[in-house]
């Protein structure tokens, strides 16, 4: 649910863990109390990517964000441009997903090294837990909303983080092409690592995103936090 339903209700915000998909601090996620959910949009068109780095041409998959359409904007076009290191950029209009589009979406992802997550409860939440099942490598914003498992994962392992300041589009794109091909292929197999715990199932399996979301609720209630038994096969994140 999002944080906005609770405004109204103070006990319930101050009292009640809330779960919630992609939250934003600015909203009033509290830390120390509230869980952040993998927003995904199910099912997946698709299985998993695996190792492809050679078919990952794009620099960048873009999206239906303020950060995304500034780059487009600064780069006067609506679909794709060309760096200086003949890297591509690709954006992806999530606005217009259908069925009709489900090839080229995943296509889309499957072809490139880093995918832009800002965040928030906006169309395309779901595109950290999409770029993390393609195989893309999410470029996050930990400084503005609470990451998913964070607790339990080191994000730095798997991802490229950002904060507020680097949201100048230069700045971003810019960074992004300065990641050297080793530093990128050791984020791509991270990511391929952890995909199975953003992935939810029916019924749920050991380590997918239910059993994750519901340990990090026994820790919010103090029940078995001294148990590590189930954080061995995340020891390396």
């Amino acid at each position: 649910m999002a944080l906005k339903v609770t405004q109204g209700v103070p006990d319930l915000a101050n009292r009640a863990i809330r779960v919630v998909c992609n939250p934003e601090y600015i909203d009033g996620f509290v830390k120390e109390k509230d869980l952040a959910l993998p927003h995904i949009l199910l099912p997946f068109e698709h299985p998993a990517a695996g190792n492809d780095i050679k078919k990952r041409t794009r620099l960048v998959l873009l999206g239906d964000d303020d950060l995304s359409e500034e780059i487009a904007l600064r780069n006067g076009t609506e679909s794709e441009f060309s760096m200086t290191n003949n890297h591509t950029v690709s954006l992806l209009r999530e606005r217009t997903r259908d069925y009709r589009n489900i090839a080229s979406r995943t296509l889309d992802y499957n072809t490139s090294k880093f995918c832009l997550c800002p965040g928030g409860s906006q169309m395309g939440a779901g595109r950290i837990a999409d770029a993390i099942h393609y195989g893309c490598v999410p470029v996050v914003w930990p400084d503005q909303y609470e990451l998913p498992f964070s607790s339990m994962m080191n994000w730095s392992a798997f991802s490229v983080q950002m904060e507020q300041d680097d949201y100048l589009a230069y700045d971003v794109l810019q960074f992004l092409e300065e990641i050297t091909e080793a530093e990128y292929r050791n984020l791509q197999e991270n990511t391929m690592k952890v995909q199975k715990y953003f992935q939810w199932n029916s019924p749920p399996i050991k380590y997918d995103a239910f059993h994750l979301t519901m340990y990090q609720l026994w820790q919010r209630l103090g029940l078995h936090a001294s148990d590590t038994r189930f954080l061995i096969a995340l020891t390396d994140f």
